[in-house]
């Protein structure tokens, strides 16, 4: 049931053009540690996040609802906030580890977690991680999270690719002559040589956890046309391997 939320979207998986803000929720299995042999329960979650990408660090805040009808208080409903801080272990794929804090009425609970971030497109993203929450009334709260998440587009206008040059426009001099002739040209018409289109190339500069195909994404580019353009990355290396400070054309 938990692996749902990982199938019920297309894997097409595809940043300037996305917002560091994203939504999510999810599916939760929990089990208080005085009931781990009996099992536990299914609970759900709700969270926004605030994405801080140079230092690969998510922030959230959200609602928990977990219930047991072994353990004291039946139910834990916390408001929470927490950070996660990714490794990333492949183009799409990070490790993440993290804390927090969480909140149910007169309880404060410290919060530990860890797990694996999967982007499944440009804007979604799924997550299976592991979350353990102390002193919940004098127990502890142990979590099996399968998380979806939805990351935001911004809409700041790209600057135009193509410059293209108007020819100019042929001016006919005229000279007046008497009242009743039509005026005529002193100049003929000139040639207009043909101007082709000039092709603007913009420049990114690589960030500290950036990755080829992440870049390509973000400037709505395919990794063959960033290649194209940038021969370097190709030559004599791997085209996995990128420097912060690097500049790439697009």
């Amino acid at each position: 049931m938990i692996l749902l939320a990982y199938i019920s979207l297309p894997c097409d998986a595809s940043e300037s053009g996305a917002s560091p803000w994203q939504i999510g929720a999810s599916v939760t299995f929990d089990a208080f540690e005085n009931q781990l042999k009996s099992g536990g329960s299914i609970g759900y979650e709700g969270a926004v996040g605030y994405q801080l990408s140079e230092q690969n660090l998510l922030l959230e805040a959200g609602y928990k609802y977990a219930q047991s009808s072994n353990a004291t208080p039946p139910r834990f409903d916390p408001l929470f906030t927490r950070f996660k801080t990714f490794l990333p272990v492949s183009d799409y794929a990070s490790l993440y580890v993290g804390g927090g804090l969480a909140y149910d009425k007169n309880t404060l609970a410290p919060l530990l977690n860890a797990g694996f971030q999967y982007q499944l497109s440009r804007n979604w993203f799924a997550d299976l991680g592991y979350q353990a929450a102390f002193g919940v009334d004098e127990d502890n709260l142990y979590t099996l999270n399968a998380l979806l998440s939805y990351r935001f587009d911004t809409h700041r206008a790209h600057a135009a690719s193509n410059v293209i040059d108007a020819p100019p426009i042929n001016e006919l001099l005229y000279e007046d002559s008497e009242p009743a002739q039509a005026a005529i040209p002193l100049q003929p018409p000139r040639e207009v040589p043909d101007k082709k289109c000039q092709v603007r190339v913009e420049q990114y500069r690589v960030m500290p956890g950036d990755f080829l195909v992440r870049i390509a994404h973000s400037l709505n580019q395919t990794l063959e046309q960033i290649l194209i353009l940038n021969p370097f990355l190709s030559e004599d290396r791997d085209v996995n391997i990128i420097y912060p400070g690097e500049v790439i054309n697009y």
